[in-house]
């Protein structure tokens, strides 16, 4: 993992046995769930402030982001959707164009392509170009069947440059009609989050829900998982609570808490940890790395993990 303009250190730690290696609020429309979606849109929030500690379990919130991502992806009914997954957070953003980028699809859907898709989600420097995120996934509706869903996924607090979220969502529902439902997923302490993510979400004819409620309360997922894509959810036995099925999981006795990648194996870290010739430890950082020693101490019984680091020339 080379990278020219910086030093990069990528610090991943996966615990190998042998083998190795909120409450969810309900002003919906109830047209919007009917039947299964045609496809569905993931707009995934990486701004800065998803570097942070979330509410529930010791998670940073972009791995509590990406954990919900990964335990929906591995349950989703079985259907030929069309999806997409589009990020908004940026590094530089010299254009509106930057605000946003497109990271999966508009393609059909396929498990194993979206985990990847998954496994980049790092967060960024930046604001939540909220509004600009729903406009944008204009562009991947449009060549999806009906009904369709949205699913936005971030920690919702309110920041200048944020856009108006709320009439975005209601322009969307304007264009599709009942045919689109807008699904907010919020992880935050901020006490205007769960207000916001309600109103984005009755705007959208959708639904708002609680990330750490999703990602504790198997009746709560489950639930949600009906409202949006219908039934027929594939059964999945998971052993460790990772979210990743037990038939899937490379690593079948995950730390409890631990933020696993598709594999179901704990990434504790992977990023860019350091400035530009730079030795010391961004502060956005350090919650990762203090969570990551924190499941190691509750876990004094691994038995081994890997340490690695990579830099450029």
């Amino acid at each position: 993992m080379r990278n020219l303009g910086s030093k990069v250190l990528a610090i991943f730690i996966c615990f190998l046995f042998i083998p190795v290696l909120g409450e969810a609020q309900t002003h919906q429309n109830p047209e919007a769930a009917a039947k299964p979606p045609a496809g569905f849109a993931l707009l995934v929030d990486l701004s800065s402030s998803m570097r942070y500690m979330a509410p529930c379990d010791g998670w940073v919130k972009e791995e509590a982001v990406g954990a919900l991502l990964r335990k929906i992806n591995h349950r989703l009914p079985d259907h030929p959707y069309m999806a997409s997954l589009r990020v908004f957070g940026y590094k530089q953003a010299w254009t509106q164009d930057d605000f946003t980028a497109l990271y999966y699809g508009p393609s059909t859907y396929m498990a194993a392509d979206l985990d990847q898709a998954i496994a980049r989600l790092v967060a960024a420097d930046s604001v939540s170009p909220f509004a600009a995120a729903l406009d944008a996934s204009e562009a991947e509706l449009q060549g999806m069947g009906e009904p369709k869903a949205v699913l936005m996924f971030s920690d919702l607090e309110p920041v200048i440059g944020s856009g108006d979220p709320v009439k975005s969502a209601g322009d969307v529902r304007r264009t599709y009609g009942q045919n689109v439902g807008i699904y907010t997923f919020y992880v935050s302490t901020h006490h205007d989050s769960p207000k916001l993510a309600k109103e984005i979400a009755e705007a959208g004819g959708g639904r708002s829900y609680d990330i750490c409620q999703m990602l504790a309360d198997e009746a709560a997922f489950e639930k949600m998982m009906m409202d949006i894509f219908g039934p027929g959810g594939n059964p999945c036995q998971d052993g460790d609570g990772d979210g990743v099925c037990d038939i899937d999981d490379l690593c079948p006795e995950t730390p409890l808490g631990a933020p696993v990648d598709g594999r179901g194996c704990w990434i504790a870290a992977y990023s860019q940890f350091f400035d530009f010739d730079k030795d010391v430890v961004k502060r956005a950082y350090r919650p990762r790395l203090e969570r990551a020693a924190e499941i190691l101490n509750n876990n004094p019984g691994l038995s081994r993990i890997i340490i690695a680091g990579h830099t450029d020339n």
